[in-house]
């Protein structure tokens, strides 16, 4: 291979290596930028003002009464007697 081919040579494979580093850095922006980023929670500051009392009474939660739904009772089931074997079978 002659001098002048062995640059043609480098020149093509250094063009295709810097082709590929500008294309993989483009490649991986865009598609970092069209990812959801993941949201950020905003810093919260304390305020200066005290917090708010509640302006209603606090409703106690109602107990379960026992008049409300009283519970069904199930008739007891009664077995039959089985037969006492005949002595003839």
């Amino acid at each position: 291979m002659t001098r002048r081919t062995v640059i043609r040579v480098g020149s093509t494979i250094t063009v295709f290596i810097l082709f590929g580093l500008i294309g993989g850095i483009f490649l991986n922006t865009l598609l970092t930028s069209a990812a959801n980023s993941p949201l950020v929670a905003p810093v919260s500051t304390p305020s200066l003002e005290p917090t708010p009392e509640p302006t209603t009474d606090p409703v106690v939660a109602p107990t379960p009464s026992e008049d409300a739904t009283p519970t069904p009772t199930l008739p007891a089931v009664v077995a039959t007697p089985t037969p006492a074997p005949t002595p003839g079978a």
